[in-house]
């Protein structure tokens, strides 16, 4: 885990990174880093993201240390309200309900050893298809997960969904929907379950499945940060 000297000076650099872009709307930031994406109808904001720090993939280095740091764009609505959840790891559930412990499981690993950089978009308007000049870049900010967010929020799913497997009590149901469509539902923790993670399918489409420990087969899952509490992380981020 990075120590609070190693964040601060990483923000520091990044503050500088991107202070000539902040206050920029999107149409703007896309003729200047991405003119061939200008006739798009839905602005990339991962690519853009990527494209003010100068990188090529989601891991974003800083010349003070090499941080093991991962990006992560968001968009805010005009409430200041994320927009969407955040999507992480696929779930390994043979790992999950093998580890010994919280400390040794491969989520816990993640959180501890990954900074997290958060590049802040705000949209001016109502509405999910808002025009790139009614969306500004905010900011960007560099953190750890919150020592409470593990211990608490992620430890609370990763021990639900071992005990769900583990004492054989994952419902999985078949819906039929008005279209005819089927979905399978299941009782994995949901967006209320505690206002922190969840969990939700990640794979290419509903017949994409695992075998669980115990014999089910589901839908790939991945791990999921619920938006208001991104929210609560980038508030300080917002002009």
């Amino acid at each position: 885990m990075y120590t609070e000297d190693d964040i601060n000076k990483a923000q520091k650099e990044l503050d500088v990174r991107v202070a000539p872009f902040i206050g920029k709307t999107v149409e703007e930031l896309i003729k200047t880093f991405l003119p061939k994406e200008e006739k798009k109808t839905k602005a990339s904001f991962l690519n853009l993201a990527r494209a003010m720090l100068s990188i090529t993939s989601n891991k974003v280095l800083f010349n003070n240390r090499e941080l093991n740091a991962t990006l992560k764009t968001v968009r805010l609505s005009d409430k200041d309200k994320p927009v969407e959840n955040m999507s992480f790891m696929p779930i390994d559930f043979d790992e999950w309900c093998t580890a010994s412990s919280w400390q040794s499981c491969g989520l816990y690993n993640y959180f501890t050893t990954t900074a997290l950089v958060f590049v802040v978009f705000k949209q001016h308007a109502t509405g999910r298809n808002v025009a790139d000049n009614l969306v500004t870049f905010e900011g960007a900010k560099i953190m750890m997960l919150p020592q409470f967010a593990l211990d608490y929020g992620l430890q609370e799913v990763w021990n639900e969904v071992r005990r769900l497997i583990m004492n054989n009590e994952l419902e999985l149901k078949t819906i039929v929907q008005s279209n005819g469509k089927k979905v399978v539902s299941n009782n994995f923790p949901s967006t209320k379950f505690n206002g922190i993670a969840h969990l939700r399918p990640g794979g290419r489409n509903g017949d994409d499945k695992v075998e669980l420990p115990s014999g089910q087969m589901i839908a790939k899952q991945r791990l999921w940060l619920n938006a208001g509490f991104i929210g609560d992380l980038v508030k300080d981020v917002v002009q």
